[in-house]
């Protein structure tokens, strides 16, 4: 990550300073914390993209792939075979979008994929609310009837997913029907707190995998939600998913301007 990134997962214990706004304001911050945020120098040649970079390797044995929607953009992905990927993660704030490129489109070049962790810290439209907008399986047309939309299967590959809040995942559960491990997670950068998700999100994500199946091989999931638990929220989860064998809840969310749980170091005899 960038010298002096700090992303904040959940409401785990924390270190303090990077709640101190003057962490943010030190030299060697002000000297690496540029537009650039480190990039390669590269970056500023005309005509530079991620695709210069996977130019450099060979695309068709890679295996793992994790990079920062600061250097690509999803036009990048598309043109190129992954024919053995099996793992792709996401990062940072959210990739520039080219108009005639979705998601789905750079998942179709990776028939090997099954692990996906889209864990953008900051979205592309704001960075100041949480929204979500990046989506992750927007609905194509439907070749029977091409006024009503049809959910675009391609994700139906993949088995392990994750995603930040930044992720709108209103209709993933429709496209990803084979999934064995699922976390939702609250990230953002410091010094602010993450929010998770709301109760009647989850129970509509709960709705959704019930409706058509999707929960029915899920076996792990951890889970970010801002509300209090509530006991029917399970008995719906249980619906969802009967094959559940790992369950992890973690409470998340702005209470009064508290900043969570500082972490203190013990010294054990």
């Amino acid at each position: 990550m960038p010298v002096g990134e700090a992303s904040r997962v959940g409401e785990g214990p924390h270190d303090k300073k990077y709640h101190d706004l003057s962490y943010y304001t030190r030299e060697y911050r002000k000297r690496y914390w540029n537009d650039s945020r480190g990039e390669f120098s590269a970056r500023s040649l005309p005509g530079w993209s991620a695709r210069h970079l996977f130019s450099l390797t060979r695309t068709d044995s890679l295996k793992y792939m994790q990079i920062s929607g600061k250097y690509c953009a999803l036009s990048d992905f598309t043109g190129l075979w992954w024919v053995n990927l099996e793992t792709l993660v996401l990062t940072g704030p959210e990739p520039a979008v080219h108009e005639v490129v979705l998601f789905s489109d750079v998942v179709r070049q990776m028939p090997k994929l099954q692990d996906l962790r889209v864990l953008f810290s900051e979205n592309a439209g704001s960075v100041i609310t949480n929204a979500p907008s990046f989506h992750l399986a927007p609905w194509g047309r439907n070749s029977l009837n091409p006024l009503k939309p049809s959910p675009d299967l391609v994700l139906g590959q993949i088995k392990h997913l994750a995603v930040s809040t930044m992720c709108n995942i209103d209709r993933t559960f429709d496209c990803v029907l084979s999934l064995e491990r699922l976390a939702c997670l609250a990230i953002i950068n410091h010094p602010r707190l993450p929010v998770a998700l709301s109760i009647w999100r989850i129970r509509d994500m709960f709705d959704n995998m019930k409706a058509n199946g999707s929960g029915r091989s899920l076996k792990v999931l951890r889970l970010m939600m801002e509300d209090a638990l509530e006991f029917s929220l399970f008995e719906e989860l249980h619906e969802a998913c009967p094959s559940l064998e790992v369950l992890e809840v973690e409470r998340c969310g702005y209470r009064e301007g508290d900043v969570g749980f500082e972490w203190v170091s013990t010294d054990f005899l």
